[in-house]
Order: C-alpha cells, then structure tokens, then sequence
C-alpha cells in the first residue's frame, strides 16, 4: 500500500503539524501515482491528509479533489469533525472511494454505524481500536490454550514442529 499527504506529522502528538508546499505536494501525488502505473501490480493508493485539522475544512476538500484528480484510489481526510464534514468530503470526487476512520472512544471524527456511512458516501471504514481488542482477546485465549494442553500438543496442533526444531536445535 503505498501513502501520499498533504501534511504529515513531525512531532509526537500535540497537533504538531508541517506544510508541504503546493509544487511539492504535486510532486508527490504524481510520483505515487507514476510508481504505480510503472509498476504494474495492484498497487492501492490511499490519499491522507490531515489538514483538517491543521488548516481548515475547504483547504482538506481541495486536497481530496486534487488527490482524486491526481489519480490516488482512495481518499482519506483525518480528524472531519461533524456528519456534516463527513457528507461534504463524500461529494467531492463522487467517484473515488471514500475512507473513514473510526477511532472508537477518542477521535475528532464522530463514530457512526457501517449503515449510516455507507449512506453518506464511504466505502472503506477503519475500527482501529475494535480490531485490536478483538485480537488481543484472541492472543489471550491461545495463550489458555498454551496452559491447558501440554507444549507438545500444541506444538503438533499448530504444525510448529519443524520450525521449533530449525531454530531449537543445533
């Protein structure tokens, strides 16, 4: 998967933000857009950017529509901070998917239902937080299981054998 964006992040939190300026910006979109088309494989390209944010919301819809234009296969607008952002940022480029991010219990963005955000224009949704607790309680019930059956057996149920020994043994 490869990124292009507008704004990018040089500080650790804290809405820390550094402008890339117009030409170089351009550069960057065509740059993707071009190691794409050379490379001929199925190359995603989603376009991010945070100026919502750091700048305004008519500054993020311009960047979408010249991600979009530039040729990127997706689009991304970080932090939109009402249903109404949401709507305006899914009629810009109608035809260039839209992705949401859904940072359950702490971001900018308002959290909505699957439903609900395909009706307003998104195709792609990212619940971030949901995903990992998910495989958190995975990883919790096989290491259970690691305590429940002896190692041998978990070793032969999870065909590791043969990779155990590589590296085990001498």
């Amino acid at each position: 998967m490869c990124y292009f964006a507008y704004v990018v992040v040089v500080g650790g939190g804290g809405g820390s933000k550094q402008r890339h300026g117009e030409r170089e910006r351009r550069m960057m979109e065509h740059n993707a857009v071009d190691a794409r088309n050379e490379s001929g494989s199925d190359i995603v390209i989603v376009a991010r950017t945070d100026a919502r944010q750091a700048l305004s919301l008519d500054e993020a819809l311009y960047r979408s529509r010249t991600f979009a234009d530039a040729g990127a296969d997706v689009v991304f607008i970080d932090a939109l901070a009402s249903r109404q952002e949401m709507e305006a940022f899914c009629q810009v480029s109608p035809l260039v998917p839209k992705m949401a991010n859904m940072l359950e219990g702490g971001g900018k963005t308002p959290i909505l239902t699957p439903l609900e955000l395909q009706d307003i224009g998104y195709k792609i949704v990212a619940y971030r937080l949901s995903l990992i607790a998910v495989s958190i309680r995975a990883m919790q019930m096989l290491l259970l299981l690691h305590i429940l059956i002896i190692f041998e057996s978990w070793v032969r149920v999870f065909s590791l054998d043969g990779v155990l020994r590589k590296f085990f043994v001498s």
